[in-house]
């Protein structure tokens, strides 16, 4: 027996006929009858008032299905409103609420799926204007750094033409090395006919400041072949292999302008160990891919890798072996000889006087770098121009390098007795320096009040040249 609140009217019907109840309901009802929405009642109440046309009572329709929809009772309420009919009306009433069921349900089921699609379509549009504005602002107020970030080509070819080996001064045998690349990339018929292989890669290793960065162009400029320039952290990637796919970028603009030279500085944030750690699955793709790419192209196409790095040690160890990096050259501070030919390179770009001694300048300079002698030529020329000198004099000089050394001399007024006693203190070491056989030359003594807020009084020595071999006397004479 099927349980619905059609049904048992039908039943209440045809109780008295109970053989023919079964097959007269299957073909009324032939689907499961289920309780009529609000479109069947509306159409029910209406039918049963045009059944009754002397009744004075009008129902409304609207408010009755709403009533019957939210209660309980709906069996009551419906045979309320269908007492007094007649069998015909009943089996047009079950007819109606099965057809007017079934038809309803159609329509809210594509109604549902209308709704879906909009709402789906309203979220992709809000995305898709979101996104929008992020460009947007970010183009305006970060110089379009976010689209930056997805841009997989990272190098630029620098400007190499007027860079040559007599504009590096102060290493001479880091030049005389990478002279054989110079030639290599000039004339790599006659490498190829005895049987030479290309070198792939060449490193230089070397503290900052000096030369590695104009050496690599330097060796481009010898060479009037393409310099392709790209820093290691330009391989950091935000997403998922973006860095890989920057370093494949890379090496195919170097393939199309073969002959070239690629230079990477500050190769060590791109080229270092390689992690084992489950946590980082992908953070080894970047230099996977370099490992492929210095590995993969032949020697023949004419493309050196050239490497610039201070921390050597932190490198991959499959990076250094031969076939990517081959020649590994270490770039030292220069020399007593270097740091007089730098000093005379960047002191003819600035005017000076007649009285600057490049020897003495070079014998209290030791340890200095490139990059240190060119800050101070530079340091003493803005120090002429704040005390309106016309031309970099002497003082000039040995004030800027006492800036550089221990910063900014505070004029701070100090009491005579604290002057007094720091003045025989140091003087006693001037004298111990001069009297002390073996012991550094005396260069200068000198007192000033520096940023810790003491009195401090120097005694500079000086030494013509770095050496790494010193005698008992002379360790004795620094005790």
């Amino acid at each position: 027996m099927i349980s619905s609140p059609c049904c048992r009217i039908v039943r209440s019907y045809y109780l008295g006929n109970s053989g023919t109840f079964h097959s007269r309901l299957a073909a009324l009802c032939p689907s499961y009858i289920k309780v009529p929405n609000s479109h069947a009642r509306i159409f029910v109440t209406k039918l049963r008032q045009t059944n009754r046309p002397h009744s004075s009572f009008i129902i409304d329709t609207k408010k009755t299905t709403q009533r019957v929809l939210g209660s309980s009772k709906v069996q009551t309420d419906l045979d309320d409103i269908l007492k007094d009919q007649s069998a015909s009306v009943q089996l047009k009433l079950v007819d109606a609420y099965r057809k007017g069921f079934q038809s309803s349900t159609e329509k809210e089921k594509a109604s549902k799926k209308w709704e879906t699609l909009v709402a789906y379509f309203a979220k992709f549009v809000v995305t898709g204007v979101c996104l929008y504005c992020i460009f947007k602002v970010s183009n305006k107020m970060f110089g379009g750094a976010f689209p930056k970030v997805l841009d997989p080509s990272v190098a630029s070819f620098a400007e190499n033409a007027d860079v040559n080996f007599g504009d590096v001064q102060g290493c001479d045998e880091v030049k005389k090395e990478l002279q054989d690349i110079v030639e290599f990339l000039r004339n790599p018929e006659k490498f190829n006919h005895i049987g030479a292989k290309l070198p792939k890669g060449v490193l230089l290793v070397g503290p900052p400041g000096v030369g590695k960065t104009l050496l690599a162009k330097a060796v481009s400029g010898e060479a009037q072949v393409p310099f392709l320039y790209v820093s290691g952290s330009s391989f950091e990637e935000v997403f998922v292999g973006l860095g890989a796919s920057r370093v494949r970028q890379l090496f195919a603009a170097a393939k199309q302008n073969s002959p070239c030279l690629i230079f990477i500085d500050e190769i060590d944030s791109v080229g270092r160990n390689r992690t084992s750690s489950p946590h980082h699955p992908y953070a080894n793709q970047t230099i996977n891919q370099l490992l492929a790419e210095m590995d993969g192209f032949q020697s023949t196409e004419g493309i050196i890798v050239l490497g610039a790095t201070n921390q050597a040690e932190d490198l991959d160890k499959a990076l250094l072996r031969p076939g990517r990096f081959d020649v590994q050259i270490f770039v030292s501070p220069p020399t007593y000889e270097g740091r007089m030919a730098l000093l005379s390179l960047y002191l003819r770009k600035v005017k000076t006087g007649p009285n600057i001694d490049i020897e003495k300048l070079a014998h209290g300079t030791v340890g200095y770098t490139g990059a240190d002698i060119q800050n101070l030529v530079n340091q003493a020329a803005i120090a002429a121009g704040l005390h309106n000198d016309p031309v970099v004099e002497m003082h000039h000089l040995w004030e800027a390098r006492d800036r550089l050394i221990m910063g900014p001399a505070k004029r701070r007024p100090m009491d005579d007795q604290t002057n007094r006693v720091s003045a025989f203190h140091e003087a006693g070491h001037a004298l111990v320096a001069l009297l002390t056989p073996d012991s550094t030359p005396l260069h200068k003594v000198c007192g000033f009040i520096f940023h810790l807020i003491m009195t401090l009084f120097l005694c500079y020595s000086s030494s013509c040249k770095l050496s790494f071999l010193c005698t008992v006397r002379f360790l004795r004479s620094h005790n």
